[in-house]
């Protein structure tokens, strides 16, 4: 990867939406959210994604995919399947064009980093997206 990245944070509007989850629901550890798992923005580069939010959407980050990963299993059975970029999170300063991919390598689930200016067909962005 060439460089080393090591402190991962929420994008700033993916923190934002958290906050007002959490208040509007109570304080609760575990939040609830409406999701898309990629095919919204399938074939976008990270950075595009974050540009064509709607109003109420905002970057999946790594904590939320990763348990929907956990509850959704059979989405990660084949390389072959929609890799899911995640515009919520953001990488260290030193490694600002970088971001969060979760898909396959092999017959294993994978978590790596990604540039948010390349578009590939087999990735997509995971969204969240806030009640009105």
């Amino acid at each position: 990867m060439g460089k080393t990245c090591d402190s991962l944070h929420l994008d700033p509007r993916t923190e934002k939406a958290l906050e007002k989850l959490s208040i509007k629901q109570g304080g609760n550890k575990i939040l609830i959210v409406g999701a898309q798992f990629g095919l919204l923005y399938r074939g976008y580069a990270v950075r595009q994604t974050r540009l064509d939010f709607s109003y109420n959407e905002f970057g999946a980050h790594s904590v939320g995919a990763l348990s929907m990963c956990i509850t959704h299993p059979e989405r990660f059975v084949s390389s072959s399947y929609l890799h899911c970029d995640l515009p919520g999170d953001k990488l260290s300063r030193e490694c600002k064009s970088l971001s969060s991919i979760i898909g396959m390598d092999g017959d294993q689930m994978a978590y790596t980093a990604g540039e948010i200016y390349r578009a590939q067909s087999n990735l997509g962005s995971v969204t969240f997206f806030c009640p009105h």
